[in-house]
């Protein structure tokens, strides 16, 4: 008799368990184990993985949950082709993991054959059915790929393989093609009408706001607005605008910021305090301290006064870096303010930062140990965030 792989047994055996639970439920079903686990699982079963990578926190992933998964046909589909399972961010394993892909927002999708290897991934609320195509996409791409992209240059694709083929760029990582052919699927489709869809996959492969499915929504929102009012269109447009500006290179000079920020005010409306919020934040990338202070006390004399801790805690935790001991006093009384308004543990562990920055090695651990404590009796499960992040900060103290 053949020796059996004794944990490959155990995950046979919870799966049977847990399906014979959910057999009255409905939707996908997503595995209980570790991400080790699922793996290891996948590949005894021959199916890829589906990873829901969320936050206790985050408004999208609550809704998915709760609209998406649930959906019968859906989870038929992907209970028989994925081993699915569901990853928070902020906790155990799932700090590492969102770390190793680089998760940037929620909820992040990403499906994984059973090496762990990206086959696609997007940070997106995504609706049933563009989980059911993106799944048979997932599934298709990677099994005919090469005859996919024979057929691409051939110009003999259909839309449903092109569709299947730019899903497959996206998940290899090759964006700048998996964008040119988007380009060519939506402007195909738009001949037949706009949908919610379309609308969704123009953020998950538009590379830049000059690219043309992002030019056709700017000349075309009211087409839109009948799957978003008109208030979300414009303000998902303008965050759009807005996160482009933010992230992109850094300007070499003020003068070259200032001009980038004039061609934005093209685009978007800037009032005083946004304008003040846009300084803020190139004057943290280019580390300039000063010029970084001087705009945060404009932000800061505003919030403190609105009572504004999420605002005042996005002040102090862009400055952790910084070493001018006259502002780290500084951004220490901010901290306090912020804690003074909410004392969640997030707050008090930026107060511990400051102290730690001082070189206060007694108050930087008494609030160290506020926090930890207040992440465990509020469950906010932060407390290995906290940690994780604050070992370099107190290790760094100079008795």
């Amino acid at each position: 008799m053949k020796k059996i792989n004794i944990n490959i047994l155990i995950l046979f055996l919870l799966t049977s368990i847990c399906s014979c639970a959910q057999e009255k439920a409905t939707g996908i079903h997503f595995f209980k184990g570790s991400f080790e686990e699922a793996k290891t699982l996948a590949k005894a079963e021959n199916k890829k993985i589906f990873v829901d990578v969320y936050t206790t926190w985050c408004a999208p992933c609550k809704k998915m949950t709760k609209e998406v998964f649930p959906d019968k046909a859906l989870g038929a589909y992907y209970n028989a082709h994925f081993i699915s399972i569901k990853i928070d961010a902020e906790k155990g394993e799932g700090i590492k993991i969102a770390k190793d892909y680089n998760v940037g927002g929620y909820p992040t999708l990403i499906y994984v054959d059973s090496e762990g290897k990206t086959i696609n991934k997007m940070t997106s609320y995504l609706g049933i059915e563009e989980m059911q195509r993106i799944g048979e996409s997932v599934l298709q791409g990677d099994s005919n790929f090469e005859e996919l992209e024979l057929k691409y240059n051939q110009k003999s694709i259909s839309q449903e393989e092109l569709f299947h083929y730019m899903t497959a760029l996206k998940g290899k990582g090759l964006y700048d093609r998996a964008e040119k052919a988007f380009e060519q699927y939506f402007l195909a489709e738009v001949k037949s009408g706009v949908t919610l869809d379309m609308f969704e996959q123009i953020f998950q492969y538009i590379r830049s706001s000059e690219d043309v499915p992002f030019q056709y929504l700017i000349e075309n929102k009211e087409k839109f607005y009948q799957f978003k009012n008109k208030e979300k269109v414009d303000e998902i447009i303008r965050n759009y605008y807005l996160d482009e500006f933010m992230y992109a290179k850094i300007p070499e000079t003020e003068a070259d910021y200032f001009a980038a920020k004039k061609e934005l005010a093209k685009k978007v409306e800037i009032d005083d305090f946004l304008s003040v919020n846009l300084d803020n934040n190139y004057y943290y990338k280019k580390q300039n301290e000063d010029k970084y202070m001087e705009t945060a006390k404009v932000l800061f004399d505003r919030h403190s006064k609105e009572e504004d801790q999420l605002k005042i805690s996005y002040i102090v935790g862009g400055a952790v870096k910084f070493k001018n001991p006259d502002h780290i006093k500084t951004l220490l009384t901010w901290a306090k303010r912020a804690l003074e308004i909410d004392d969640n543990s997030i707050n008090i562990a930026s107060v511990s930062v400051y102290y730690a920055k001082l070189n206060d090695r007694a108050k930087a651990q008494e609030y160290y140990d506020k926090a930890i404590a207040k992440s465990l009796s509020d469950k906010d499960n932060y407390h290995e965030s906290i940690k994780l992040g604050m070992d370099e900060y107190l290790s760094n103290i100079k008795d």
